[in-house]
């Protein structure tokens, strides 16, 4: 074989291996000359195109695009023939490409240039790269719409880099803060943050940082020109990507209106509304949290714990109205407020009570703080119309320290400390004592176990006392005031004022009337009709709020044969005015009986004159504070004579306890009284058969 030969049968094999390795290729393979006419397709171009029919061959590659590429193609084509360099080669670029069914597809283009036969042509590869468009596209469809759920959204949001600078800021954000949004990037983000939150937000972010993927969240105080409250709710997430800076996705609420709104309810649960000061709530808030303070931190801090309660309030409350009364408990708080330092606690327990705590002070200048602010209220004249009232207050002081640990604890001291003062007489103050607490709280257990004794077993004895006309010949029935004593087992008798505090106390009060009540009716009833005397017969001030017992007492005299006319009850001008609808409710059912009423202890408060209308009662009982001092004391016998000349103003009949002399009794008669009572008239005795 010749040499020529063996050159032919080589390029016949070398160009058949070159075509089955270009048909085995899996990207479409074009080879197009300088007219643009397609001289080699390879079997993934004839699939790519669609070429069923073989024509791909020899078709101009011009047909294989949208027309909207064609003019541009065929000027870099014919360009890049005429001067063959200028258009680069081995490029990668995407392009769209057509079907033969007219259906357009992108495809990735590398070109190379390529001689046959000496002549320059362009070898095309060719990759269908639909789906990959179509993620493509999917991706940039979400990115856009999340770029336009960050930018339009109705929230704040920002992005922060690691070093708390701002790199994204959206329309609310820029709006809300009032600035452009160029000079929000770049920004650090603390400067829009107020100084006070800078602490607890560094923090929060820094915790976003180290845990990324977590939500953290933060209130933040803004520094918002022209606001002088801001608070934003901010929800930080940071997003740590691999081959990227972690940053924070921090999207803010404004919550200042709810904030506020918290502030102002936590405020309203804590306060009373009428004086502004600290409520029973708010108050024991505080105490608990102080002396939880002083047992972590220092034992040896000294604290005057002061429980109040105004004297005589219920007059004006009830003698002008609840707005007046209102008027008054403010003007009260004022003076308490201007005693007090802002680091003390200062309150309003409800009603007429009040709670002062003085912090840090040690007990002689606490007392000597209560002084001067007692002398404050009794020089107080509170006016409305006609009248003017006197306003005073009874103090409970408890001291103690930080090795205080219950304070429930110290406000029953207290209390405890404040019923003493009122009971001794009112107006003052008690300091608690443990030793004579914890003495007297037995003692009153102890008797309230033997006052239910003496109920259950009827233990009890009545006495009575008389009282007799001033003026002789002047009563028409004998006159009596049944009093009780309790009997010991050693048959002794105990006087009531021993008992009956605890009676109060513990709830006995109105069962010792309801006994009392029904053995003097009794006792009237054994008696002959000519024999029955006018009974004075004392009721507490919590018989008179017990429905039950006037329900009993009642269906009692209903059913009973005397006279009711000749009993006469008397309560105490402290006990009608604490209550006086519930006060006037009992009388009225009880007058509708035929009893009558008097009111003991009248004058231990002079604006009681203004009840005299109110209360439907017949006689009066001046207080023997008064009655005892007469013959000494010119104001004393002043007031007794305006009593008794008012009373018989309006037509009430007069008494005066506690007359122990000949002399009382004559002066007594010398200003118009017309029944006196008393050890200088006839000492207390067993009620007779």
């Amino acid at each position: 074989m010749s040499i020529a030969q063996l050159h032919a049968d080589f390029d016949r094999d070398f160009g058949s291996l070159n075509h089955h390795i270009v048909d085995a290729i899996p990207d479409a393979i074009l080879l197009v000359d300088g007219d643009g006419d397609i001289a080699l397709a390879n079997r993934a171009a004839v699939s790519l195109f669609g070429d069923v029919d073989g024509v791909l061959v020899g078709t101009n590659i011009l047909a294989l695009m949208p027309d909207r590429f064609r003019a541009q193609h065929d000027r870099h084509l014919r360009q890049y023939f005429r001067q063959p360099g200028v258009r680069p080669m081995g490029m990668r670029a995407t392009l769209w490409a057509l079907r033969n069914d007219g259906v357009e597809f992108p495809v990735d283009i590398l070109l190379a240039p390529a001689r046959v036969a000496g002549a320059p042509q362009v070898l095309v590869a060719l990759r269908d790269v639909t789906e990959r468009h179509r993620v493509a596209e999917e991706l940039r469809g979400q990115e856009e719409r999340l770029r336009a759920l960050f930018e339009e959204n109705p929230a704040i949001f920002f992005l922060l880099d690691a070093g708390s600078r701002i790199s994204e800021a959206n329309r609310y954000a820029v709006d809300f803060f009032g600035r452009p949004r160029a000079a929000l990037l770049g920004l650090d983000f603390f400067a829009l943050v107020h100084e006070e939150s800078h602490a607890a937000v560094n923090a929060r972010l820094a915790e976003a940082f180290a845990t990324p993927g977590t939500v953290v969240q933060a209130t933040a105080r803004l520094e918002l020109p022209g606001h002088a409250e801001c608070r934003l709710k901010l929800a930080l997430r940071v997003v740590a990507a691999p081959d990227a800076a972690p940053y924070a996705l921090v999207s803010a609420e404004d919550v200042t209106k709810s904030v506020l709104l918290s502030r102002r309810l936590s405020h309203q649960a804590t306060h009373d509304q009428l004086t502004g000061l600290a409520n029973r709530l708010g108050f024991e808030q505080r105490l608990e949290a102080l002396v939880a303070r002083d047992g972590d931190e220092d034992e040896d801090k000294a604290h005057t714990l002061c429980f109040v309660d105004l004297d005589q309030f219920k007059i004006v409350n009830d003698t002008c109205g609840h707005l007046a009364g209102d008027l008054l408990l403010q003007q009260v708080a004022r003076v308490f407020e201007g005693a007090t330092r802002p680091l003390d606690i200062v309150a309003r327990l409800g009603g007429d009570e009040f709670a002062i705590v003085f912090v840090d002070c040690v007990f002689p200048v606490a007392e000597q703080r209560v002084d001067r602010m007692r002398e404050t209220l009794d020089r107080l004249r509170f006016n409305q119309g006609e009248y003017s009232f006197g306003v005073g207050m009874s103090v409970g002081l408890v001291e103690f320290d930080g090795r205080a640990r219950d304070w429930v604890e110290l406000l029953k001291k207290a209390d405890t400390a404040c019923y003493s003062a009122k009971f001794s007489g009112r107006g003052r103050s008690h300091v608690y004592l443990e030793d004579d607490a914890m003495l007297q709280t037995r003692s009153d257990m102890r008797w309230a176990a033997r006052i239910q004794r003496a109920l259950d077993f009827d233990e009890f004895v009545l006495w009575a006392q008389p009282i007799v006309p001033v003026a002789p010949g002047a009563a028409p029935a004998e006159m009596i005031e049944i009093l009780i004593r309790l009997r010991t087992d050693d048959r002794m008798l105990v006087a009531p004022n021993v008992f009956l505090p605890a009676a109060e106390r513990y709830g006995f009060s109105s069962k010792i009337d309801d006994w009392v009540v029904a053995h003097t009716v009794r006792w009237l009833e054994s008696l002959p009709a000519e024999r029955r005397p006018i009974c004075h017969i004392n009721l507490s001030g919590l018989s008179l709020g017990d429905a039950r017992l006037l329900d009993r007492l009642q269906e009692l005299l209903a059913a009973s044969p005397i006279d009711k006319h000749r009993l006469v009850f008397e309560i105490t001008e402290t006990a009608a005015v604490a209550n006086l609808p519930a006060a006037v409710e009992v009388m009225n059912r009880l007058r509708g009986l035929g009893c009558r009423f008097a009111l003991d202890d009248f004058g231990s408060g002079m604006s009681s004159f203004a009840y005299l209308t109110q209360i439907p009662v017949e006689i009066i009982k001046i207080d023997g504070a008064f009655i005892r001092n007469i013959a000494t004391d010119p104001l004393a016998a002043m007031i007794a004579r305006s009593v008794s000349e008012i009373a018989h103003a309006v037509g009430m009949a007069t008494v005066a306890e506690f007359v122990e002399s000949p002399e009382v009794l004559a002066l007594l008669a010398g200003i118009g009284v017309d029944f006196a009572q008393g050890y200088g008239i006839a000492h207390p005795a067993p009620l007779s058969a």
